[in-house]
């Protein structure tokens, strides 16, 4: 399951309309991926809403992720990979991986023959989740705007196909459930780093 993970820099008080400047939206992740084009919807679907234009800017710190690790599996180097849903499901379809098992407690409904890991591993729960941040101190009158707004457009029936193309799965949440699972996230994988002795060098 996934969502698109972008800032949202919010730059206006709360006693103006919101917007009334263009809205810029940081994607911190490499172009032309997963990331870039859900933002890219949610822009354009924003922009058209509210009149002002939203501005995507890539702001891409290189990391070695899901790409070069699907491509060795392709290329033969690795036996098994733990990717991202949208990085393997055309290899999937088209029969140059096979797939195991996905980290979700229960099945994919984008994949609903694999099995959970948990069903092996009673417990394990690993999901990829994106969403849209805002600075801290955004008003939450402007909170609850944004929010409302790209829950319009998620709660299109032509979203949950746009979505499930990419290999992602929608759902719609309140500010404060997705603070909630936020947290939640960080303290269970917080847990599982210390348990396991990792380290950073």
């Amino acid at each position: 399951m996934t969502y698109v993970l972008a800032h949202l820099q919010v730059a206006a008080a709360a006693a103006e309309p919101y917007p009334v400047k263009a809205i810029r939206l940081i994607v911190p992740f490499p172009p032309s991926g997963l990331s870039d084009a859900l933002a890219r919807i949610i822009g354009q679907h924003l922009a058209q809403e509210w009149g002002q234009q939203v501005v995507v800017d890539m702001l891409h710190v290189p990391y070695k992720g899901s790409p070069p690790a699907v491509t060795a599996t392709l290329a033969g180097e690795v036996a098994l990979v733990f990717a991202t849903t949208a990085s393997v499901l055309p290899h999937i379809k088209s029969g140059r991986i096979r797939a195991l098992a996905v980290t979700t407690a229960a099945r994919s409904p984008l994949m609903p023959d694999l099995p959970p890991i948990a069903d092996t591993l009673p417990g394990y729960d690993i999901v990829l989740y994106q969403g849209i941040l805002a600075p801290g101190k955004t008003p939450r009158e402007i909170v609850a705007r944004l929010n409302a707004g790209i829950d319009r457009l998620l709660a299109r029936p032509a979203s949950k196909e746009a979505w499930a193309n990419f290999g992602a799965g929608i759902v719609i949440a309140s500010p404060e459930e997705v603070d909630a699972r936020f947290r939640h996230e960080v303290a269970k994988l917080a847990k599982l780093a210390a348990d396991s002795g990792a380290r950073v060098d």
